[in-house]
């Protein structure tokens, strides 16, 4: 009984969760919706993370990894996008390192999905170190701290 009570629980939080994400998202000025897009970036890194068995937590995370790499903006004002200093995207991943496993994994560099779909892996295999030395003065003071796991 105490478990059914749980489960039902967290079920409900989950479902609120999703509901504050995609009410913020929608009001968030740092949000840039394209047309032809699916739904709100954010709500779609926020899914990508409850997918992978992250939380919250992460998602701040990111959230503020990801303000601080590209502004949340993946093209430019010519729908070109965004490499700096080899580095493509939303996430701002170094295509020399990571397209081999892009390809293998069937992800197209640039697509604002598949390039937050790669942020979680990266995030959920190496924590914060890929982004540490060229953003962390950005971010680091502004993610929530909390006894989760050690991030790298």
């Amino acid at each position: 009984m105490k478990h059914k009570i749980v489960v039902s629980l967290l079920f409900v939080l989950l479902v609120s969760a999703a509901m504050i994400v995609v009410k913020y998202s929608m009001n968030d000025p740092e949000l840039k919706i394209n047309p032809e897009q699916e739904k709100p970036l954010k709500l779609f890194l926020y899914e990508q993370i409850l997918n992978k068995g992250l939380n919250h937590y992460d998602y701040l995370t990111l959230r503020e990894v990801i303000k601080c790499e590209s502004s949340w903006q993946q093209v430019d004002q010519n729908g070109e996008t965004i490499v700096s200093s080899g580095n493509i995207g939303l996430g701002q991943i170094n295509q020399l390192a990571h397209e081999k496993e892009y390809q293998a994994l069937s992800l197209n560099m640039n697509n604002a999905y598949d390039n937050l779909m790669y942020v979680v892996l990266l995030y959920e295999r190496e924590g914060l170190t890929p982004w540490r030395n060229w953003s962390g003065h950005c971010w680091e003071n502004k993610i929530p701290t909390y006894p989760k796991r050690s991030r790298k």
